[in-house]
C-alpha cells in the first residue's frame, strides 16, 4: 500500500466524518431510555452494574475501552464513547478503501465505496448521533474477517473473528461463512482440518464469556424456543427486513443491470460467491433475530456492497456513479438531524417516537404510510439510474467475438488470487 493512498484516504475519511458529524445532532440521553444505558452503566460501573442484561453485557469492549479513556485522560464518559466513535468511523471507512483498492486494483472504485459507506445513514451517521453503540469498533473486524476469508487465511481470520465477536455478534459471521462456504464447495479434507480449532474458537470467545458474565436478564426477541419459530412468520416484520436490505443496497441496485449481472457471474470463481452469498445469507438471518432495528442490522452487508461497488465501478459510467452517490445522500438524509436529538446549544427535538421511527422506517413490525413512501422513493431511484442507462448505454462495456466483457475486469479477478 504506497503511502499516498493512505495519507488521501485517512484525509478523505477525516474529512467526510466532520462533515457528517456538523449536520448531525447528538442523542439526548436525560430525555430517552434506550440501549446506551446499558453501555454507559458498563461504562461507569462494571459488571456490577444492575440490571446486567443480555445482549448488551456480552458486548464489553467498548464501554470497557470508553471507561479507560475516562480514567487516562480525565474526560467525561460521553466524550469517551464519543473518541472510540470518532476512531471505529475512520478505521471502517479506511478499511473499505483498503480492501477495494486491493481486489479492485483502482483508488476510483475504492474511493467510490468509502462514499457509499459514509452515505449510509446507519454506518456513520446513526452511530455519531448516538455514540454510545458496540458497532464502532466491529465494522473494522467485520472487514478485515471478510479479507482473510476471500484471501483464505484461515488461522488469521479466526483470531479476528475471536476478537471481533466481544464487539458485536456480527464479527464471527465471515469465520462461519468461511466454515460453510468450504462444505458447500465439497471441500471436506479442509473443512476437517479447520473444524476444531473453529469449534474451539467458538467455545472460548462465544461460550465462555456467556459462562462467565453473571447477567440478570434478556430482553433479546429469540430469548425463547417459541420465539424462534414464530419471528419468521412475522409479515410485517419480514417485510421490514426484506424493505431494509433493499434500501442498503440501493447503490448497487442503481449501477447493476442484467448484463453486468450476468459478467460478475460468469468471472467471479465459485469459492468467492459461495463465500460472499453465504455471509450475506448469515447477516440476513442474524437480522431476523438480532432485534428491532432492522436498518442496523443490515449495514454488516457493506462489505458485500464494498466488493460489488468495486467491480461495478471498473464497468459504470462517470455519471452514474455520480446519479449513484447523489442518490445515496438524498435518501438516507445525510444533511437533517434526527429526531430524539439535541442541537449545538443542547436544545432537545420536539418531535416524537414516531417521528424518529418514520425517519428511517425498517423498524421492527412497524409497517405504515412512510414505509410505502420510502419503498416508492426506492423504486424512484432505481427507474431514475435504469432511464440513464437505456438513454446512455453501457459505455463501461465492450462487445467483442466472446460476448460483453469489462475491459480491465480481469484484474480485479486475478487479484483475489482465485481465476
Amino acid at each position: 500500500m504506497k503511502f499516498r493512498d493512505i495519507f488521501l484516504s485517512a484525509l478523505v475519511s477525516v474529512v467526510i466524518v466532520l462533515l457528517i458529524d456538523a449536520a448531525t445532532n447528538t442523542l439526548d440521553i436525560a430525555k430517552y431510555s434506550w440501549d446506551f444505558r446499558h453501555y454507559i452503566a458498563l461504562a461507569e460501573q462494571g459488571f456490577k452494574s444492575q440490571p446486567l442484561l443480555s445482549p448488551f453485557a456480552y458486548r464489553y469492549p467498548t464501554p470497557l475501552i470508553a471507561a479507560g479513556l475516562t480514567a487516562f485522560l480525565g474526560i467525561p464518559t460521553a466524550m469517551s464513547f464519543k473518541v472510540i466513535a470518532y476512531f471505529g468511523a475512520l478505521l471502517q471507512l479506511m478499511g473499505v478503501f483498503f480492501f477495494v483498492q486491493h481486489f479492485a486494483k483502482s483508488r476510483k472504485s475504492a474511493f467510490v465505496a468509502l462514499l457509499v459507506t459514509a452515505f449510509s445513514l446507519c454506518n456513520v451517521k446513526f452511530l455519531l448521533f448516538d455514540v454510545y453503540r458496540p458497532d464502532h469498533m466491529a465494522y473494522a473486524f467485520v472487514i478485515l474477517g471478510f479479507y482473510f476469508g476471500l484471501t483464505s487465511r484461515f488461522y488469521r481470520l479466526l483470531i479476528t473473528s475471536a476478537i471481533g465477536v466481544q464487539f458485536r455478534e456480527f464479527a464471527v459471521l465471515p469465520l462461519i461463512a468461511f466454515m460453510a462456504a468450504l462444505a458447500a464447495g465439497g471441500q471436506w479434507q479442509t473443512w476437517r482440518r479447520y473444524v476444531l480449532p473453529v469449534i474451539l474458537c467458538l467455545l472460548v470467545a462465544v461460550a465462555l464469556p456467556r459462562l462467565l458474565i453473571p447477567v440478570t436478564g434478556s430482553i433479546q426477541d429469540a430469548s425463547s424456543l417459541r420465539a424462534v419459530f414464530r419471528i419468521p412468520f412475522d409479515f410485517k416484520r419480514d417485510l421490514n427486513l426484506a424493505y431494509s436490505v433493499i434500501a442498503y443496497f440501493l447503490p448497487t441496485l442503481m449501477l447493476l443491470d442484467t448484463q453486468r449481472f450476468r459478467l460478475i457471474r460468469a468471472q467471479l470463481p465459485g469459492e468467492i460467491k459461495r463465500f460472499v452469498l453465504i455471509y450475506a445469507l448469515l447477516v440476513i438471518l442474524l437480522s431476523l433475530y438480532g432485534g428491532s432495528d432492522l436498518p442496523r442490522f443490515a449495514t454488516y452487508l457493506f462489505v458485500v456492497q464494498a466488493l460489488l461497488i468495486g467491480l461495478l465501478c471498473r464497468m459504470a459510467s462517470g455519471a452514474e456513479i455520480g446519479t449513484m452517490l447523489i442518490a445515496a445522500f438524498i435518501f438516507n438524509r445525510m444533511w437533517m438531524p434526527l429526531p430524539g436529538g439535541t442541537d449545538q446549544a443542547g436544545i432537545g427535538a420536539v418531535w416524537n417516537m414516531d417521528n424518529y421511527l418514520d425517519f428511517w422506517v425498517g423498524y421492527a413490525s412497524r409497517v405504515n404510510w412512510s414505509t410505502f413512501a420510502r419503498c416508492a422513493e426506492l423504486i424512484i431511484f432505481i427507474a431514475i439510474s435504469v432511464l440513464m442507462r437505456r438513454m446512455n448505454g453501457p459505455p463501461a462495456l465492450i462487445q467483442n467475438k466472446n460476448g460483453p466483457r469489462a475491459p480491465t475486469s480481469g484484474a480485479i479477478f486475478k487479484s483475489i488470487g482465485l481465476s
